[in-house]
């Protein structure tokens, strides 16, 4: 499976207008908003990640392609409206969190939501790299479905909020609430959080908080899901779905546990293969893969791994743990799994962070 992007140089976003501000149909929107996918992956790595951001589905990958090439000029025109003098302060960028404590300068996080419960919460910090204490103009792009409230801390801010002066090298903490309604479909659905300069609207940062609707339960015989700590499951009969673990400094390990069951109607056994196209810096970590206490880890990885036939309702668990042995250069990696079956086949993938 491979996703796509564009260049990085289309992702200068400086001394640019927000997507809200310069958009006015719907299509300009959603072009944007494909910009911006690549930039948050692109702007401090100075490359792209192989494969793009993983959302990018096999079937759409051509005509997404097609599309962003055809309005690429349209975008950089719209992006180029009303922009002011590029200043060397405030300067800045965003941490992120995923299940853990420890925060990453991989500013992409996956969660899985349930719809119609209670909200769920992403945490960000503001670092202020400016030599002198500086304001930010911070502000939230539209969630795909349901609502988020923005926090600085505990409090409830606005959006187009003005932050207080941050002295140098500290930072302020930010929190967004994302609630799904119940009935959403199953999916991503993204939340974005921009930095700017309060004073000449130029673009310094963003982040992403990517609330994946989750259904514990689905219809074929080889649904595969994922989850990290007490996470929900996400993914089961939808393939593509995503899930951050606490971001890892050398020698910590993060855990995920994979549940492959059958949901149809008739007996079926699951075989499960890895993904590799998108795990960046693999060397710097160690991966393993339990049924239980059998470690089966040359098995996926080999994709020979197999259930054995499965009645409807039935169930193999395993545990992956995945262990920081060294510093890599990455920022993050995604390992994905395969399950396939009699009805098709789904991939799901576990999100790793390293931790600052």
């Amino acid at each position: 499976m491979r996703g796509f992007c564009l260049g990085h140089d289309s992702c200068d976003m400086n001394n640019q207008d927000t997507p809200t501000q310069a958009a006015n149909t719907a299509e300009q929107t959603e072009t944007l908003r494909s910009v911006t996918r690549c930039c948050e992956q692109t702007r401090r790595r100075g490359s792209a990640r192989p494969g793009g951001w993983i959302h990018m589905l096999k079937t759409s990958t051509r005509r997404a392609i097609a599309v962003l090439g055809t309005g690429i000029i349209a975008t950089a025109a719209i992006l180029a409206f009303g922009s002011a003098p590029a200043q060397a302060a405030p300067s800045g960028y965003f941490l992120a969190k995923g299940t853990g404590s420890i925060y990453s300068k991989s500013d992409v996080v996956a969660l899985g939501v349930v719809p119609g419960s209670t909200a769920k919460t992403f945490y960000y910090k503001l670092v202020n790299t400016a030599p002198t204490a500086e304001s930010f103009k911070v502000n939230m792009l539209p969630l795909d479905n349901g609502s988020w409230t923005l926090y600085k801390g505990y409090t409830a801010v606005p959006n187009e909020y003005v932050t207080d002066p941050i002295a140098p090298g500290r930072s302020l903490s930010l929190r967004v609430k994302v609630t799904l309604p119940a009935g959403t479909p199953q999916g991503q659905n993204r939340a974005q959080l921009v930095v700017r300069n309060p004073d000449t609207h130029n673009f310094i940062d963003i982040a992403s908080a990517y609330a994946f609707a989750t259904n514990q339960t689905g219809t074929q015989r080889h649904d595969l899901f994922l989850k990290t700590g007490s996470q929900p499951y996400v993914g089961g009969s939808i393939s593509t779905q995503v899930e951050t673990a606490n971001a890892l400094r050398v020698g910590n390990t993060a855990t995920f546990s994979l549940r492959l069951r059958n949901d149809g109607a008739s007996p079926g056994a699951i075989s499960l293969g890895d993904e590799t196209d998108f795990t960046q810096c693999g060397s710097n970590y160690s991966i393993t893969i339990k049924e239980g206490t059998r470690n089966v880890t040359a098995a996926v990885q080999a994709g020979s791994y197999n259930t054995g036939t499965l009645a409807p309702g039935a169930k193999k668990d395993l545990r992956v743990s995945i262990k920081l042995l060294s510093a890599p250069t990455c920022l993050d990696t995604y390992y994905g799994f395969t399950a396939s079956g009699p009805d098709g086949s789904v991939t799901q993938y576990a999100h790793v962070m390293v931790g600052v």
